[in-house]
């Protein structure tokens, strides 16, 4: 292993974990549920998704990926093809 890897993986390790694609997919639905925000609101407005980000970075941050939050709320409001 060269030096550059061992580096990488010394400081990954003290990173806080983050949450997989399921458990963030989990996580969403719940503060949505917790919230009173549903899909249809989220792509009508973006303040109901800028409620939602928030709440998820306040309360999650270094544990949720705000990317991959982004990723998952899009493919949730894509029509179904």
């Amino acid at each position: 292993m060269d030096i550059e890897k061992q580096k990488k993986l010394i400081l990954e390790s003290y990173l806080p974990a983050t949450m997989s694609h399921k458990q963030t997919t989990e996580l969403i639905e719940k503060l949505m549920k917790k919230l009173g925000i549903d899909f249809a609101s989220l792509s009508a407005s973006g303040g109901q998704r800028g409620q939602l980000m928030k709440e998820l970075m306040a309360n999650y941050k270094g544990q949720v990926d705000g990317a991959l939050v982004n990723e998952i709320i899009n493919v949730k409001l894509a029509p179904a093809a």
